[in-house]
């Protein structure tokens, strides 16, 4: 150990120990008279407990150092104690190892960055590479719609020879306009009445015979009832109907081939969308380029009625958000069910709209309720019929969606099952009604909340091949019964029903599903539109009990159909139904009125067969 005794005094070392050594004992110093106060813990004035004043100088220590062990490893000790408490301050080990750290870091950034860049490179390419796919895109989607078209209008043809083949009654002819002998006229007298027609009004001398000839069902116009005649030779039929053409020209007979109701749908529905359509809307009508008495029907966006229909569990809230109030003036109807409301409550709407409504009676607290809101315009082709059930309203629309034709519309509110307002006989009900109500309307429609989950059961009876074999050639009104659900694929619409809806049926379900196999309705949910093949929810995220049903005759005429998102603002749980009818009813409006125009349109006598055919299917429908 290094002390004084043994310290060089020549170096700086032994210099400063000297100095020291002479301020601690007080020898030969001249830092006594500076003036500076030594602090109360040195060693000197441990050592000398008066204190003493030091004095620096830059004279050097002498040479002579005053031996004493005892003074020196107190300074070593002070020394010491002093290294020990500045080792902490030695801070650069610690940097450098944060510096390292820091490095790492960085080069971990760096190639996490260059790895960035490489996926970043490659989403470009890929990005580069789906804009150019989806530019060639186009061109391959109107590549396939033109095949689709094809492949379609292919298929309608092959159909239509499939039918004609398949037809038993390609040798028959119907006849119009021939008086009956009697009430009780014989199939052998019907035959007689047939061959005089033939010989005196279409002048064909030949002896023409026949399998059978019979009438068919009365007509609804009053008229005499048709004759189907099956001759046994197929170029006396040809024969027949060439003079029926030429020599039945304005007269009030008629002569043309039987099809069966496949093809006369089939050919009604092309009539429709073709100039034949325009021909006989004139005949039939004061028609005039898209006007009809004066009315409007220029756009074909016109040839609609836009209706919806909602639970809202209380209108009255719902008429005070502006929101609602522009609900309203999309439509041309607005259905709100459950609109608990009573006879004394007044509900304000936009200037150009009315209601009616069906109160639920009996109960102090409101509830049920039925409101439907429709444009003033329309009040004059609306007829609210009255009925005892307090579960639906009826709505009676004229000219819709055919012209001359009415549309029968059930808005209609079932009460939960375990509801105390709930009654079993509220299917029956409705069943009832629709009866009562059905002979003076050509199509019909329910829609409301029925609060039944059917699943993806049939809504139709589905005959087997025993029974369709039997039932074939049986012309009544069972057999046009029966075989109601073909119109569906004549129409494209699928027999199977989707549901997103996977519980199980319910026992509302259930009488739901009999009441429409009853009235041969079919629930349009997850059949057309754009709820084709999906069947979305109506209530709660996780039930559809909120329901379009229709007659199988309307489907050509829905031209869309969706069940809209869940909005709180409109309702507690339940999702709107929304559906736009093509028809001829259309919203007349002021200074929409033109009756100067007298356009007139061309007949096309290629298209007469078309037309008699159209003119004989709504005639006897």
């Amino acid at each position: 150990m290094t002390t004084a005794s043994n310290m060089n005094p020549a170096t700086p070392i032994g210099n400063a120990i000297g100095r020291a050594n002479d301020v601690i004992h007080d020898k030969n110093s001249h830092y006594f008279n500076t003036g500076v106060s030594v602090p109360p813990n040195t060693p000197f004035n441990t050592v000398y407990p008066n204190p003493h004043s030091l004095q620096f100088t830059d004279q050097g220590s002498s040479p002579n150092i005053r031996q004493s062990g005892y003074e020196t490893q107190t300074l070593y000790d002070v020394i010491k104690d002093m290294y020990i408490k500045l080792q902490p301050l030695d801070l650069w080990p610690t940097i450098n190892n944060r510096l390292e750290n820091l490095g790492l870091r960085y080069n971990n950034l760096d190639s996490e960055i260059k790895s960035m860049k490489v996926q970043i490179n490659q989403h470009d390419n890929r990005l580069e590479k789906t804009e150019n796919d989806n530019i060639c895109l186009p061109k391959e989607c109107e590549n396939l719609n033109q095949q689709n078209t094809q492949l379609y209008n292919e298929t309608n043809e092959m159909y239509e020879k499939l039918l004609d083949m398949q037809n038993p009654s390609l040798d028959n002819l119907i006849f119009s306009g021939i008086a009956e002998v009697a009430r009780s006229e014989t199939p052998e007298e019907t035959a007689q009445e047939v061959k005089r027609f033939i010989e005196q009004k279409l002048e064909i001398k030949e002896n023409v015979q026949f399998h059978v000839a019979h009438r068919l069902r009365p007509r609804k116009d009053g008229k005499p009832k048709n004759i189907v005649a099956k001759f046994e030779k197929r170029k006396d039929r040809n024969l027949a109907l060439k003079a029926a053409r030429s020599k039945l020209k304005e007269s009030e007979f008629t002569v043309h081939e039987q099809f069966p109701p496949e093809i006369i749908a089939r050919r009604t529905a092309k009539c429709e969308t073709s100039d034949a359509v325009s021909t006989s809307s004139y005949l039939l009508g004061n028609v005039t380029r898209g006007r009809i008495r004066g009315t409007d029907y220029s756009a074909q966006t016109q040839n609609s009625l836009n209706i919806s229909c909602l639970n809202v569990c209380g209108i009255k809230s719902k008429l005070l958000l502006p929101e609602f109030i522009n609900l309203i003036n999309v439509y041309d109807i607005l259905i709100c069910i459950e609109s608990k409301t009573d006879d004394l409550d007044v509900l304000k709407l936009p200037g150009e709209y009315i209601h009616f409504s069906k109160n639920r009676k009996g109960p102090n607290k409101k509830s049920g309720g039925i409101v439907v809101i429709s444009k003033k315009c329309l009040s004059k082709q609306m007829n609210f019929l009255k009925s005892d059930s307090k579960f639906v309203q009826w709505v009676k629309i004229e000219n819709t969606p055919e012209q001359n034709t009415s549309f029968l519309l059930g808005c209609t509110y079932i009460p939960p099952s375990n509801s105390k307002y709930s009654s079993t006989e509220a299917f029956d009900e409705i069943e009832n009604e629709f009866i009562s109500f059905q002979n003076d309307s050509t199509f019909y429609a329910l829609v409301g909340d029925f609060n039944s989950r059917t699943a993806v059961l049939a809504d139709f009876f589905y005959a087997n091949e025993n029974l369709m074999h039997i039932l074939q050639d049986v012309e009544s009104d069972i057999s046009e019964y029966v075989f109601n659900f073909k119109k569906l694929l004549l129409y494209n619409v699928p027999l199977e029903r989707f549901n997103q809806d996977k519980s199980k049926p319910n026992a509302y379900g259930y009488k739901l599903l009999q009441l429409c196999k009853n009235l041969n309705l079919f629930i349009a949910n997850g059949r057309i539109c754009q709820d084709r093949y999906i069947g979305r929810v109506t209530s709660g995220g996780c039930s559809l009990i909120d329901y379009l049903i229709v007659s199988s005759e309307i489907f050509p005429f829905i031209v869309d159909f969706n069940v809209l998102d869940f909005d709180p603002l409109f309702s507690d749980t339940h999702s709107r139904l929304h559906f736009t009818i093509k028809c001829y009813a259309r919203v007349i409006h002021e200074n929409q009125f033109n009756q100067s125009d007298n356009n007139y349109h061309r007949w096309v006598n290629g298209k007469r067969d078309i037309f008699v055919d159209a003119i004989y299917y709504r005639s006897t429908r």
